[in-house]
């Protein structure tokens, strides 16, 4: 009795470690890549649009900064 209960244990220890290695870690992995693009995109659109209008160059950085201090205190 006691060695099927270690053989259930056993399939269950090597069924999750079988399923973080092949799923849980690639998911991760793709969820950073599109993060890190994620802020690549947005800051080149903002230099983007510092370029095309300099009257408001900064403007969005400050505001960001602004709203970032905010966010920290609440």
């Amino acid at each position: 009795m006691l060695g099927h209960i270690f053989r259930l244990v056993s399939y269950f220890v090597v069924l999750q470690g079988i399923v973080y290695r092949s799923i849980r870690e690639p998911i991760d992995s793709l969820y950073n890549r599109i993060s890190k693009t994620q802020e690549e995109l947005i800051a080149i659109m903002s230099e983007t649009t510092e370029i095309k209008d300099p009257y408001t160059a900064g403007h969005q950085k400050r505001v960001a900064m602004l709203a970032e201090e905010k966010a920290r205190k609440m």
